[in-house]
């Protein structure tokens, strides 16, 4: 049975700490390493994980000064002994065989990526995205990716190799590190494993990093997305048109959150001028109407796009 090493980044999440450790400690696949990284959590999040390390052998704890997801993460990966490492965030929580159904097909050159379910704070659910036990290429789990109709660049939901995970690790001192990192896993595993038949739940909470208004590292979605296109375009060139749209689906969030920003226009302008000639290119993939109105107002009338798509979003 292989060792898999279980990273969870803690950081201020007292009120879901518990229930995401004790959905770990609950799986049926018992050959676990369970590494909780305190990232310096202002609140009792310490204490509570080393509450759960005096209980179970299987977890070990690091207290840190906070750097952030990726430096929680990366100093969990710094101490991993497992072959495979699975990353489970501290505000959501698995299905209890999320484990043992994902190891049963472990193997060196493959990603397993699981059900991923949406909800809010209550446990309503928000968006299920259903895995079909299906075999993905290089390229075409890129192209799926960029298109996140199952599957996206989560770090969570997913099984990868130890050698995976420390090739390519989470850029510290940056926000959007799944974006920057992720893709990179889909394309140097031979595979990816699309399972069905257990979840990982993703807990919505208002405020989070893709809900919070402008700030200067907000730049960060851009340069994740731009260095995720230029790989992809040097690497997989028949995956180049997908990539063109995941850069225009993120540019369309970016426009969204520099919209509230107090110099929106000289912000935007730049990454305006990149997606003027990329536009017949994004249009070649098989939009909706939807897509296709978004995606040519962000090219040629960003301003139209922030009243009409952003207003309603500041509304919720």
């Amino acid at each position: 049975m292989d060792l898999i090493s279980v990273i969870v980044p803690v950081y201020n999440v007292e009120k879901y700490l518990r229930k995401c450790v004790d959905s770990i400690l609950a799986q049926t696949y018992k050959n676990l390493e369970i590494i909780l990284v305190d990232d310096g959590s202002p609140d009792n999040c310490g204490k509570i994980c080393d509450e759960y390390a005096a209980k179970d052998s299987r977890i070990k704890v690091i207290h840190q000064k906070n750097g952030g997801l990726s430096a929680a993460r990366n100093a969990g990966l710094d101490i991993a002994t497992g072959d495979y490492i699975g990353f489970v965030d501290s505000d959501d929580y698995i299905d209890k065989n999320y484990f043992e159904c994902m190891a049963s097909h472990l193997d060196k050159d493959t990603l397993i990526v699981c059900n991923v379910v949406d909800e809010d704070e209550n446990g309503k659910v928000i968006k299920k995205k259903e895995a079909d036990n299906r075999h993905y290429s290089s390229s075409e789990a890129l192209s799926e990716m960029c298109h996140e109709k199952k599957f996206g660049t989560s770090a969570c939901g997913k099984i990868i190799t130890k050698e995976i995970a420390d090739k390519f690790r989470f850029p510290e001192g940056k926000l959007y590190e799944d974006l920057a990192t992720v893709y990179k896993w889909y394309a140097n595993c031979k595979t990816t494993i699309l399972m069905s038949g257990t979840a990982y739940h993703y807990v919505k909470h208002f405020g989070s990093i893709s809900q919070n208004n402008w700030n200067d590292k907000t730049r960060d979605l851009m340069e994740a997305a731009e260095e995720m296109l230029n790989y992809i375009s040097a690497n997989f060139s028949e995956c180049y048109l997908d990539g063109v749209y995941r850069y225009f689906f993120s540019a369309n969030d970016f426009n969204t959150k520099a919209y509230r920003s107090d110099d929106y226009k000289s912000i935007f302008a730049p990454y305006q001028n990149k997606l003027k000639p990329m536009w017949k290119d994004v249009i070649k993939n098989k939009l909706s109407l939807k897509d296709f109105v978004k995606f040519t107002l962000l090219a040629f009338c960003p301003t139209l796009h922030k009243k009409l798509y952003t207003l309603k979003n500041l509304k919720k």
